[in-house]
């Protein structure tokens, strides 16, 4: 186990203390929530990750914060669900985590988490910046018909960037073909590779 994967197990464990200090039902009506928490917590546990956390009676839901911005949009979508919902940012740092509990306000306030990439290009195609760096590419084909919306994406990473990087730049895949269809309802596929070269 590395060490992120070690604090990450380390920070549900603390999640799970809180659900237990609100004796809230999550675990009993929704295991599954807790599961998909912790895999994405083991994935993307890294220095600077940043996630907003709603737990209540009916379930969680588990953000991650500044890879787009329509994403951190979500926070706002889950702060009306119960009265008994209680609100967390976990923050991870090259030390450890720290799990702290906010207000629904405060939690709604994590929409304006800063983003910091920035695509380079059209929605057909583009480079992923993050702080002026490059990161990835994205090349995005219409591979449908008539019948059936289809795109293909296919995204170079560029070697050795974090896995917050990696994940950015499928959600911006995604929501430019989302702006390509003009709609929500279409498949996606997804295609990865190396950059090469000179880029």
């Amino acid at each position: 186990m590395t060490k992120f994967e070690a604090l990450a197990a380390d920070a549900l464990t603390a999640m799970l203390a809180e659900i237990e200090k609100y004796q809230l039902d999550t675990l009993k009506h929704y295991p599954t929530d807790i599961e998909k928490d912790r895999k994405l917590l083991l994935y993307a546990a890294e220095p600077g990750a940043q996630f907003g956390w709603k737990v209540g009676h009916a379930g969680t839901h588990l953000i991650r914060l500044g890879l787009h911005a329509k994403r951190n949009e979500y926070v706002t979508y889950v702060t009306r669900d119960s009265a008994s919902d209680r609100f967390y940012l976990l923050e991870f740092t090259y030390d450890g985590f720290r799990l702290k509990e906010v207000t629904a306000k405060q939690f709604e306030a994590l929409n304006a988490t800063r983003v910091p990439y920035v695509q380079d290009g059209r929605n057909e195609s583009f480079w992923l910046t993050k702080n002026g760096s490059k990161i990835g590419y994205c090349q995005n084909e219409f591979i449908g018909d008539h019948q059936t919306a289809k795109y293909r994406s296919t995204l170079s990473f560029v070697p050795g960037i974090s896995k917050g990087d990696q994940s950015a730049l499928y959600l911006h895949a995604n929501y430019s073909c989302v702006a390509l269809a003009h709609s929500l309802f279409f498949q996606h596929e997804v295609v990865e590779k190396q950059l090469q070269g000179s880029w």
